[in-house]
């Protein structure tokens, strides 16, 4: 839910460039914490798409750590940040709403084991 919220907060960065700083350390706790989370769950599952969704993860994180990077090195130049921030989070979307929805199953079944 706030990956979608994050398109919202990416719109007011276009006149306040101070917020990207809040974005990239939110996407570098998201893809940190939720997709350790998402691979244990795939792990302890034995989910079969295991390793091409770690693939997936894997190159967000490079992604999201390469934007904090370029943020780091140039703040002045955050704004050239919005489009690829933009693009990354688009991604993200994407993929909860056609890669994890498979996930959905294995939490189920953690909340309401038979």
């Amino acid at each position: 839910q706030e990956v979608f919220l994050l398109t919202q907060l990416l719109d007011k960065a276009v006149r306040d460039n101070s917020l990207i700083e809040n974005i990239l350390t939110f996407l570098v706790t998201y893809t940190n914490e939720h997709f350790k989370d998402e691979e244990n769950l795939m792990d302890r599952h034995g989910f079969l798409e295991i390793d091409e969704h770690n693939e997936a993860h894997e190159l967000f994180k490079v992604t999201v750590f390469k934007l904090k990077s370029d943020y780091e090195s140039s703040p002045n130049q955050a704004g050239k940040l919005i489009f690829p921030i933009r693009k990354l989070i688009d991604e993200i979307i994407d993929h909860i709403i056609h890669v994890d929805y498979k996930l959905k199953a294995l939490r189920l079944n953690e909340i309401n084991p038979s």
